[in-house]
């Protein structure tokens, strides 16, 4: 089962995510995503500065994230700009995807 703890260190790799992924977007500048994740930075570290990380607040700011990479609404993953390198967009894509999603899963046995 996964603990407080953790779940703060899972929260913090998302936040630090989007920090590493909303750096790289600003060398697009007419990228329309930057703003999306910063709004998405700003509800994880609200969520992190709350008493209690209750896992509705966790799974709510983790599907919402998860959701701007939905490839039917033309979502993030159809951004592929020419003033990024795709490598890195590639890895900042899937460290944020990934991060988020930890957050949805409860490990039940």
């Amino acid at each position: 089962m996964v603990d407080a703890r953790q779940r703060r260190e899972q929260l913090l790799r998302l936040e630090r995510a989007l920090t590493s992924l909303i750096a790289l977007l600003l060398q697009d500048s007419g990228n329309p995503w930057t703003a999306h994740f910063e709004d998405a930075r700003e509800r994880a570290r609200a969520v992190l500065a709350a008493p209690v990380l209750g896992q509705d607040a966790l799974t709510k700011l983790a599907t919402s994230i998860t959701a701007l990479f939905d490839p039917k609404d033309a979502g993030f993953d159809a951004y592929w700009p020419a003033a990024i390198a795709a490598d890195q967009l590639t890895r900042m894509r899937q460290a944020v995807y990934d991060a988020a999603f930890e957050l949805r899963v409860v490990e039940r046995y």
